[in-house]
């Protein structure tokens, strides 16, 4: 009996000895693989933070991320309604002469 446990002792004893020798996996190169999604502003769905635009606004510089298609909306939406703005001036104008 006492043989038995000497032997699951020094069996013990060798398997935690192999283990402190290991080393650590390196999860650094792991995590490079991986995507870090981040949530566009405007839609609200999530991307790889390397597709979107970010511009820092307000008075305490919040960051906001834009996807490309919210950008082209946005874009097109400021376009329409400066085109219309001129042409209301050029109507006002015309009509004060």
């Amino acid at each position: 009996m006492l043989e038995m446990f000497l032997i699951i002792f020094f069996a013990l004893g060798v398997f935690f000895f192999l283990a402190s020798l290991m080393k650590p996996i390196n999860n650094k190169n792991l995590a490079e693989n991986e995507l870090k999604l981040v949530e566009c502003s405007v839609c609200h769905n999530d991307f790889d933070e390397n597709i979107l635009f970010f511009k820092n606004m307000g008075q305490f510089n919040h960051k906001f991320a834009f996807c490309e298609n919210c950008m082209e909306e946005l874009y097109l939406d400021y376009q329409n309604e400066r085109i219309g703005r001129v042409g209301k001036r050029k109507i006002l104008t015309e009509n004060n002469l």
